[in-house]
């Protein structure tokens, strides 16, 4: 990468590359893992009225967790077609902010030695 500001964007391409590959999988295995079908039996509904598919959920799932992994500096929060509201990184990875504050806290502590 030439320009440094996007050099923190690799880790994210990656990642989604690979959740595209996780996804693929799924596809192919879907019919045999009972993977079509309502998401859920409320009929519970996508920001675009649509009522989820279990599919569709699990996707969402993954797509999430790949552009939240990667490196927590580029994507702090992110938004989907499955969820009304957009979601904080820290709350998709289940880190809690005492535990981010200490990771942030170590990496200074330990430029400091």
């Amino acid at each position: 990468w030439k320009q440094s500001e996007l050099r923190g964007l690799e880790t994210v391409l990656l990642s989604v590359s690979d959740a595209c590959k996780q996804v693929t999988r799924l596809v192919q295995r879907a019919k045999t893992d009972d993977l079509y079908g309502d998401a859920n039996e409320a009929g519970e509904t996508n920001v675009q009225g649509e009522v989820q598919q279990k599919l569709d959920t699990l996707c969402n799932t993954i797509f999430l967790r790949a552009f939240c992994c990667c490196n927590n500096s580029v994507i702090r929060a992110v938004a989907s077609e499955e969820e009304e509201d957009t979601r904080c990184c820290d709350d998709i990875m289940g880190v809690t902010k005492s535990t981010y504050d200490d990771d942030i806290y170590d990496d200074i502590s330990s430029k400091k030695k």
